[in-house]
């Protein structure tokens, strides 16, 4: 699909994708903007959020264990994923 809006061939368009997310990464770390994604102790959690006070917690989608209780699996689930013909 990107090869397609970009006019590019497929390949060429996944590989100009990587170059350019290779270079904004590279970016957002030199200019201290990256996201901040491990913490070693609970210290320096603590000094991070007291430095920065905006938070930004992109929860799209989150990994959980599969309940083992039927009924409670049944709560849990969100359907979103139906894979219905």
């Amino acid at each position: 699909m990107l090869g397609l809006v970009t006019g590019m061939d497929g390949s060429t368009a996944k590989r100009n994708q990587e170059l350019g997310l290779a270079v904004l990464q590279h970016t957002l770390v030199v200019t201290g903007h990256a996201p901040k994604r491990e913490f070693k102790s609970s210290e320096e959690f603590q000094d991070y959020f007291e430095r920065h006070k905006t938070v930004i917690i992109d929860a799209t989608e989150q990994r959980t264990k599969r309940p083992g209780d039927q009924q409670y699996q049944k709560q849990m689930y969100s359907g979103k994923k139906n894979h219905t013909p």
